[in-house]
């Protein structure tokens, strides 16, 4: 069975280091890895400057240009796929291109629901033009999309040794799964993390630990006290991991839009990378 890789890619740094994250998944996959390039031209066409204006004024997405402009844009965003395309090729690994137009993360979205995984940095091109502007497209992409993703920071993550946050939860089960589909794909190291405020009983890691055991993925057993938004970062980062697997639960509970979950805290909150199951 082939596996479905979008990767969404722009001008920016951490963009670029999605593009390299998702090459070497491919380059080091023992099963058929189908990658696909996204690159959105977040804007739409009309005539006249003053609605130009008016939009960029008020932020709207998508910025409302003249054609002439959105044509140029489109040019700027197939150079840069081409770009994407020839590293890939170079690299020896085959893959495709689309170049949409239109709300960035719609489009996302839209191509991202039938993929198996997607691999997209925790910024993009106008946070790096613009610092702290154009934040939260990652997380607003995990609050909408249905597939898994894999969140880089602003280097390339080789994913060979994983931190996997699990509680019992039905997220950290989809996170439990999701590290088991990728040891399946290339081979995977995991380091099953459990934060409490005390050592429960029985432990918790205990059924992580035996699926991923009884399906021949090596797994080492993490246990640690404090709050789970500082302690599983801390955690994954000393126990030599570069990517952190947890669960993302969908829309909130009113209790939650106070407190903030911990996965939307950590998206661009840490400098790790981040394997999100949905």
């Amino acid at each position: 069975m082939t596996t479905r890789m979008l990767v969404p890619i722009d001008e920016s740094t951490w963009s670029q280091a999605a593009l390299d994250t998702a090459i070497d998944l491919a380059q080091r996959a023992r099963l058929p890895v189908s990658l696909h390039l996204l690159h959105v031209v977040n804007v739409t066409t009309i005539q006249g400057r003053l609605v130009e204006d008016l939009s960029a004024l008020l932020g709207l997405e998508p910025v409302l240009v003249p054609q002439k402009v959105a044509a140029l844009y489109r040019a700027r965003g197939q150079a840069l796929l081409d770009a994407a395309l020839a590293r890939a090729a170079h690299a020896g690994v085959s893959a495709t291109a689309t170049l949409d137009q239109g709300a960035v993360v719609d489009c996302i979205v839209k191509h991202g629901n039938p993929a198996d995984l997607v691999v997209m940095g925790s910024r993009g091109d106008t946070e790096q033009r613009f610092p702290g502007q154009g934040g939260g497209t990652a997380d607003r992409i995990l609050r909408r999309g249905h597939f898994p993703t894999l969140i880089t920071t602003d280097r390339a993550i080789q994913l060979r040794r994983v931190a996997l946050a699990y509680d019992g939860s039905v997220g950290a089960d989809l996170a439990l799964a999701l590290c088991l589909r990728l040891a399946s794909l290339v081979e995977l190291e995991v380091v099953a993390l459990h934060i409490a405020p005390s050592p429960p009983q029985p432990d918790p890691l205990a059924p992580a630990l035996a699926r991923l055991t009884e399906a021949g993925v090596v797994v080492h057993a993490r246990h640690a006290t404090g709050e789970a938004r500082d302690a599983l970062p801390a955690q994954a980062l000393a126990a030599g991991c570069d990517v952190l697997a947890l669960g993302h639960r969908g829309h909130a509970a009113l209790k939650d839009i106070f407190l903030g979950r911990t996965t939307e805290w950590l998206v661009g909150g840490v400098n790790l990378g981040l394997l999100v199951a949905r």
